[in-house]
């Protein structure tokens, strides 16, 4: 697992920028882009406090299953337009629906 790239997957899917991570661990945020890079290796603790500011379990960063998560699902909608947002939203409603 790339625990950068899984780190800034993360980090987009939630809208935040390195720097608002960086401000909110009291950090620099040169850190936390060596940390997505992978110039840096990540401690445990200092995981632990990266996943506090995203709000995100230790499970699920570690998630390695298949199955699309939430981020992933959100990093694929990003690079829609608003006419292809629309009719994904209704493609999936009508998934929902029960005949």
């Amino acid at each position: 697992m790339d625990y950068g790239k899984r780190l800034r997957d993360i980090r987009k899917a939630k809208g935040l920028s390195a720097k608002q991570i960086a401000d909110e661990m009291g950090i620099k945020p040169p850190y936390i882009s060596d940390l997505e890079l992978g110039k840096k290796g990540m401690t445990i603790n200092t995981l632990e406090r990266i996943c506090g500011v995203l709000d995100v379990s230790l499970v699920d960063f570690f998630q390695t299953d298949k199955k699309p998560t939430d981020f992933d699902i959100l990093e694929a909608m990003d690079g829609l337009s608003e006419k292809k947002k629309q009719q994904l939203v209704q493609f999936l409603n009508g998934l929902t629906d029960k005949e």
